[in-house]
């Protein structure tokens, strides 16, 4: 995780300023494109392979935790773009969040971000090396096991269950982006509100995931 959250916030960050220089219909696709593909890197599916690794217990709490952090990004920056977009234009926008995105997130994923406990001599949940833990039973060793190693690459494919979660995975964004990529000008248009209170309003919406 900590390989590949390092090379797509570089990549991120690249991207949002490379969506600053559309110029036609094909160039927005691409980039965007572009953008979708590196900010997954540093999304949900790295973190949520790296919380795993750190935590075994409390695991759904961690990651409920991560999530959070989603959501604030979410309420802060919308004001914040709003207003460089007010100030200045949506292509300066774009090149401000390509910065900040090395400024804030490079640094942490290289220097902060420990791929796993080992890297720092500890076991998951924080433990000790050194700590003396209880017998583990054969069933209760195989569950462990299962729950720091995760399934089998070939297994977890064939599962019903991994089938389901795919295509989940593949719709919410469909109906959640829908709504928030059009939510600013939809209010704006049909209301008259100002860009700021609808841009208040996104990241409202966005805080409440």
């Amino acid at each position: 995780p900590k390989r590949i959250m390092t090379f797509f916030a570089a990549g991120t960050g690249l991207a949002f300023i490379t969506v600053s220089f559309t110029q036609s219909l094909w160039f927005f696709y691409a980039a965007y494109a572009f953008l979708s593909l590196t900010t997954t890197g540093i999304g949900f599916i790295p973190v949520s392979s790296l919380i795993s690794r750190w935590f075994v217990k409390k695991r759904g709490t961690a990651l409920g935790i991560t999530m959070v952090g989603i959501a604030v990004g979410g309420m802060t920056m919308s004001p914040v773009v709003d207003a460089i977009v007010s100030r200045y234009n949506w292509r300066v926008s774009f090149i401000v969040l390509g910065i900040l995105v090395w400024i804030l997130a490079l640094p942490v994923t290289f220097f902060v971000l420990k791929g796993s406990p080992a890297d720092m001599g500890l076991l998951a949940n924080g433990k000790a090396k050194d700590e003396v833990d209880s017998p583990l039973t054969g069933s209760e060793t195989a569950a462990t096991s299962l729950e720091e190693e995760g399934w089998p690459f070939k297994a977890a494919i064939r599962s019903k269950a991994f089938r389901w979660i795919t295509i989940s995975y593949i719709l919410a964004p469909l109906a959640q982006l829908g709504v928030l990529n059009h939510q600013v000008p939809m209010i704006t248009s049909s209301s008259g509100m100002s860009a700021t209170a609808a841009a208040t309003a996104l990241g409202f919406t966005a805080g409440l995931g």
